[in-house]
């Protein structure tokens, strides 16, 4: 990881990765089990490796009293926001092939089509959710939250109103 960090290389997270995943594998009562793991999802995170980052995101939420929760809500919404970047090119956008879930008409008398969000446009607005309405203890991820709270207000309110969900991105 020491590796990684100085060079900043995927390659280099992705090895220490590998690396902690064996730990973890090894030895899943250990004492450092959730330190660990935050190191795997940061390596992965770093390595780009973003669908594996956000299982280890995801389970580390499920652990009780540890101090890695709020980096892991923090890193979740960031992953699921790369994730739909790296699938339809930016975070906001109606895939072509999105579902029309209804057709309302306008008081002006004209069609609109209301498209249903994909399961990674939810998982995303879900994930910005949980760290709007988050208490962070952590300082790094307190600013973080704090600096990034406009923008994971509007864009979710952007990502409905593009869908064409209106009336919820009020």
């Amino acid at each position: 990881h020491y590796i990684a960090q100085k060079s900043g290389r995927p390659d280099d997270y992705s090895r220490a990765a590998d690396k902690y995943r064996e730990y973890l594998s090894r030895f899943p009562f250990a004492d450092d089990y959730y330190e660990m793991e935050w190191y795997l999802a940061d390596a992965l995170f770093y390595s780009n490796r973003m669908k594996e980052a956000e299982r280890e995101y995801l389970q580390l939420l499920k652990g009780p009293n540890h101090p890695y929760r709020d980096g892991a809500t923090y890193r979740l919404m960031k992953v699921r926001r790369q994730l739909l970047v790296d699938r339809y090119g930016k975070v906001e956008v109606v895939p072509p092939d999105a579902i029309v879930e209804r057709v309302v008409t306008s008081p002006f008398g004209g069609e609109v089509k209301v498209y249903m969000l994909t399961d990674e446009h939810k998982a995303f607005i879900e994930a910005c959710d949980q760290v709007v309405t988050g208490e962070f203890s952590s300082p790094e991820f307190a600013e973080a939250r704090k600096r990034d709270l406009p923008a994971l207000t509007y864009i979710p309110a952007q990502i409905l109103f593009e869908f064409g969900h209106y009336d919820e991105a009020r």
